[in-house]
């Protein structure tokens, strides 16, 4: 017994030695990352309609956490009488509690065949696809910059967000009644003006604010659009432009204009400082 100490240690320098620190483990942990990943988007294109493609996702799913539990295990096993060194390692312990909650979180969902929890199982499979930075120096180095680019700007991303939420209630009182489907609410307003502020398809909101959601008929408005539908997740009201039309040409030409050109010189503005600070 008096050995039993020694022994273990050096078991864990072995341990280390011949597995943990080899290139052929780090390759095979980030092929199963990989595989999990192409799994994962396999299960959800083919969401159960095939049983042979199903049985393929779920043996790979079951294969790859017992690789992602032994990767765990075995790492502990390196920190000898030290197991805590996994979680507190200056350059990995981020990435070793990110694994571990993943395996973690995959054996408490596991033997359950809720909805929810198949959606819960999937994300669990998508997010392991992060770890894969871990094993690419390169792609460490990128994340690492854009982290300290995101914080440099931090200050200017809360400005942006104040513009959108001050412009949101603006666009709700202006454009509430007449456009309900993208101002009708302060949250739908933030993301309608999200969209604005990328310039995607933008024009449409504005002509139906300009000429009114009577005179111009597309989008929500569509007399071919139902009153209401049904999909996966809910059942949703649709949008009818009654008695509530009103063209505003001009508050929508400014409303547009002040909005569009404010965000993109915040964004501007944004972009310089990550790239000098």
């Amino acid at each position: 017994m008096a050995h039993s100490p020694r022994a273990y240690e050096r078991f864990a320098w072995l341990v280390y030695k011949h597995t943990v620190s080899t290139h052929w483990f780090e390759a095979f942990i980030m092929a199963n990352i990989l595989l999990i990943g192409v799994a994962t988007g396999i299960d959800l294109e083919n969401n159960g309609r095939d049983d042979w493609a199903q049985g393929n996702v779920d043996a790979v799913s079951l294969f790859t956490t017992v690789v992602f539990t032994a990767e765990v295990v075995l790492k502990i096993i390196t920190e000898g009488y030290e197991p805590q060194q996994f979680f507190l390692d200056a350059e990995n312990g981020y990435f070793n509690l990110f694994d571990f909650l993943i395996v973690a979180g995959s054996f408490a969902l596991m033997g359950s065949n809720s909805s929810g929890t198949i959606g819960a199982l999937r994300m669990l499979r998508l997010i392991r696809l992060f770890t894969f930075v871990k094993g690419v120096p390169q792609l460490r180095v990128i994340v690492a910059g854009l982290v300290t680019g995101l914080k440099s700007v931090v200050y200017i991303l809360m400005l942006l967000l104040l513009v959108v939420y001050l412009f949101a209630i603006l666009g709700s009182l202006l454009f509430g009644q007449n456009d309900p489907a993208r101002f009708g609410k302060v949250s739908i307003s933030m993301l309608t003006l999200f969209q604005v502020s990328t310039l995607a398809t933008w024009s449409s909101i504005a002509y139906t604010n300009w000429f009114g959601c009577e005179a111009f008929v597309a989008g929500p408005y569509d007399d071919n659009n139902p009153s209401t539908f049904d999909a996966a997740l809910n059942h949703f009201q649709g949008f009818k432009c009654k008695d509530n039309s009103s063209a505003q040409p001009f508050i929508t030409a400014l409303f547009f204009s002040a909005y569009i050109l404010l965000t993109a010189w915040v964004i501007m503005v944004s972009r310089r400082r990550s790239l000098c600070c």
